[in-house]
């Protein structure tokens, strides 16, 4: 035993001068420093203390590594972090490699100069010799496959690949037609029995997604306030409009775009629309987002004649809101040359890079974690959009608001741009009770602390900009909460 023993420790010993030590907490410090100010916004946090949250402050061999960090900073002026025209927490929390919940003290409505922010991270560095070099860009995404190693990624994605496949030829049984039916009915009922104990009910998405942490959110901060509440899990807007109409669930959570697709019945919803639908709030932008190479000889929208196009997402609205950037810079579908394409993000970039596509048009919450990953790879440019072009997706009863995508949301992106944005929205029909309604804004707006509880674009939620410009007719729920004077 005392030989292995001694073998142990002369081999950690061998293995600890095979590798490099860690920065020094104040090192760290000086490079968080750096980081902010060249990335994020200069002269707004101070970066009072850093330390490393491993023991061992040692980084194994390889090309580049991560340090994990406990930060506390300094605001130096008032930020208001879920502003929708300020750089957000959602880019500093790409930008420091930080999950939502590892954030602290961003207050929702506003910070004031000398509030501290506390920050659990990473730091990427890359070997240079025996020493680390602070890499400046973003976090990437997973790295591809290298020869003679296996990724965990593949393993579980393989997994995945193999359990929907297996699902897919399940599917055709009996025994799963009657366990979809048997699913459908148990969220159905969750909704209705929130609501019929006094509480609320709304339909987001698949569970994972965006929408649903929101919504996961909100039934966290329920369930401790005794409020009964149910965050039913949907699948596509189709089926979230389906429980809102029969009474399932309060609201639903969707864009703006399609509520008014959905709301005139227009494709694809004109064998089941229109539906009667009414706007609770205004929860946060989706900047639609027209991107080229740095390369590109490209500076607007109406310049896209002739050129290849390509549409990332493959929700049935991302089209048509590409559509409408197109037409409103006077570049009607026929001038393309070849008609718009909607492919997954992630292959539209790589199709972006392979020069597949002129452009690209990407609507998404500020930042695009995937688009901003990309760009610290390869440079690439987001378009301004027109004057008069904003003006007209802005104005009468178009679908968009303006707004302006804040300098260093994206890496080499020095100047704020302007754009316009499609809203997620709170939906709801006047079938349900004008105080069934305001209570749940009054939840939703004021009561729901949503970083610590996962959601980045939550932060953006709140009364200041909830009463933003919708296409659809106000709930006299709304018009009951957002005015004290209104009787529900």
């Amino acid at each position: 035993m005392k030989a292995l023993r001694v073998f142990l420790v002369v081999s950690l010993a061998v293995t600890l001068a095979a590798c490099t030590r860690a920065p020094e907490d104040e090192i760290l410090k000086n490079d968080l420093q750096t980081l902010i100010e060249a990335n994020f916004a200069p002269g707004l946090l101070e970066v009072v203390s850093a330390q490393h949250t491993r023991a061992v402050p040692y980084v194994w061999p390889g090309a580049k590594i991560r340090v994990g960090y406990d930060a506390a900073l300094r605001l130096k002026r008032g930020h208001r972090f879920g502003a929708w025209d300020q750089i957000n927490i959602a880019t500093l929390a790409l930008l420091m490699d930080a999950a939502p919940d590892q954030i602290r003290g961003v207050k929702p409505n506003g910070n004031a100069a000398g509030d501290m922010i506390s920050v659990r991270g990473g730091l990427a560095y890359l070997k240079n010799g025996d020493t680390l070099k602070l890499d400046t860009t973003p976090p990437e995404t997973a790295p591809k496959e290298a020869p003679g190693f296996v990724l965990m990624s593949v393993v579980r994605n393989g997994v995945k690949r193999r359990i929907a496949n297996l699902e897919r030829t399940w599917r055709a049984s009996r025994t799963a037609i009657s366990y979809d039916e048997w699913k459908l009915a148990r969220r159905a009922v969750a909704g209705r029995a929130a609501r019929h104990d006094g509480g609320f009910a709304i339909a987001t998405d698949v569970e994972g997604s965006v929408y649903w942490h929101l919504g996961d959110a909100v039934q966290r901060t329920a369930d401790n306030t005794s409020v009964p509440f149910a965050n039913v899990a949907a699948h596509g807007p189709q089926e979230a409009l389906d429980l809102l109409r029969d009474g399932r669930v309060t609201a639903i959570v969707m864009r703006n775009t399609e509520a008014a697709l959905a709301a005139n019945g227009a494709a694809p919803y004109a064998d089941t629309g229109p539906y009667k639908l009414e706007a609770l709030a205004a929860l946060y932008p989706e900047p639609v987002h027209v991107i080229v190479k740095e390369s590109s000889p490209l500076g607007s929208p109406a310049e896209l004649f002739g050129k290849h196009v390509g549409v990332a997402g493959t929700a049935r609205v991302d089209a048509v809101e590409a559509e409408a950037i197109l037409r409103a810079h006077g570049v009607p579908l026929s001038a393309l040359a070849t008609p718009l394409v909607a492919v997954p993000t992630d292959r539209a970039l790589d199709q972006l890079e392979a020069d597949a596509f002129d452009a690209l048009i990407v609507t998404a919450p500020l930042p695009s974690a995937p688009l901003r990953s990309f760009a610290a790879r390869r440079p690439i440019r987001l378009l301004p959009f027109d004057s008069d072009a904003i003006a007209f997706l802005t104005t009468g009863t178009a679908s968009y608001v303006a707004i302006t995508i804040p300098a260093r949301t994206y890496p080499r992106q020095a100047r704020p741009l302007a754009a316009v944005a499609a809203v997620t929205m709170l939906v709801s029909v006047n079938t349900v009770p004008a105080k069934e309604a305001a209570g749940l804004l009054d939840l939703m707006l004021t009561r729901v602390d949503y970083l610590p509880l996962g959601s980045l674009t939550g932060a953006m939620v709140g009364r200041e900009d909830a009463r933003r410009s919708m296409t659809l007719p106000w709930h006299a729920g709304a018009t009951a909460y957002f005015d004290p004077a209104a009787k529900p």
